[in-house]
């Protein structure tokens, strides 16, 4: 028998991502022109996933605890494609989006997509970070908080018993 589980490989860069919020503030994001917004792939401070803001340590000690936190959300909140499991489906899916000045996440797209609904379920995974009531912490460059790329490799493998 087959049990499926999620091996979810983390690496942060920088790219892109879009949502329509169902929101008030969701919403105001989603009307925004960011046309004329600079997005950043590299900046002094990258963008930190939240949840880490109140430890003690170092900034190393931060990044290391909100890189556990991205895989913690991923782990609950990313959905095996019934599709995928069918067919046996295994491999890397990888999205980036744009972490906002605001702290949104918009612009995500499908960078590398596996069959059976697998891109398709790790967008709406990072969709769903709209949602969180802690927002990403924001890249900044020269003090002021900017908008960067971020890239997300995700990977789906089926293990058997």
């Amino acid at each position: 028998m087959k049990y499926c589980y999620l091996s979810l490989f983390l690496f942060f860069s920088m790219s892109m991502f879009a949502q329509s919020g169902a929101t008030e503030s969701e919403a105001l994001v989603a009307k925004k022109d960011w046309s004329n917004d600079q997005v950043y792939k590299v900046v002094e401070q990258m963008p930190r996933f939240p949840g880490c803001e109140e430890l003690e340590g170092s900034e190393q000690d931060r990044k290391r605890c909100a890189s556990d936190k991205l895989f913690e959300y991923i782990s609950e909140n990313l959905v095996y494609p019934e599709d995928a499991l069918k067919q046996g489906i295994e491999g890397m899916a990888v999205v980036s989006f744009v972490i906002r000045s605001d702290s949104s996440v918009t612009d995500v797209k499908i960078v590398r997509d596996l069959a059976g609904g697998c891109g398709d379920s790790a967008a709406s995974m990072v969709e769903g970070m709209n949602d969180l009531t802690e927002k990403w912490i924001p890249g900044s460059k020269d003090g002021e908080n900017v908008s960067c790329i971020y890239t997300l490799p995700v990977t789906f493998r089926l293990k058997k018993k």
